[in-house]
């Protein structure tokens, strides 16, 4: 969500800011998430449900095609202002959230080992077997091995 915070210069205004980014590599996943969050208003497992997901591949293509760019764009504005975020692994994080609790404190400079009580992470993975069922339908349809499958124009400006 890039262009939601574009305009805060945070650099200019908070000197010696540090950034995480959170990514993930398994974007298809991240769209079919999306694409299912924005259909039922579930964007938590811990929030309830406001509808029924039906598979829209339309929507699916969109969430993926607007991740890669949000992507690209961070990667960008990261590249031409010189910084290094902490990049840390979705999957990784799911696996071990002290670890990347630890990460973030380490980059902070916090002394000593964080812990994380019993209630500390009280999210869990939203995919089921309705989302594999979506990415292997989504992945038969619009599978292409010749090009990238354009949604949008680029312009470049020498």
């Amino acid at each position: 969500q890039f262009a939601a915070v574009e305009h805060l210069r945070w650099v200019e205004r908070l000197p010696g800011l540090c950034f995480v980014h959170l990514r993930r590599d398994d974007m298809l996943g991240s769209a079919l998430s999306w694409a299912r969050a924005l259909q039922t208003g579930q964007y938590r497992s811990t929030a309830p449900r406001f509808a029924e997901s039906v598979y829209d591949a339309a929507l699916i293509a969109r969430c993926l095609g607007d991740l890669a760019r949000n992507e690209a764009r961070w990667r960008l504005w990261f590249a031409q202002n010189g910084l290094r975020p902490l990049v840390l692994d979705y999957a990784r994080v799911i696996a071990d959230p002290l670890a990347a609790v630890q990460a973030v404190a380490d980059l902070l400079g916090l002394d000593g080992p964080v812990t994380l009580g019993p209630d500390g992470v009280d999210l869990r993975i939203q995919a089921d077997a309705e989302t594999d069922i979506w990415r292997r339908r989504f992945i038969e349809e619009r599978r292409t091995m010749d090009a990238i499958t354009p949604t949008y124009s680029v312009i470049i400006d020498p």
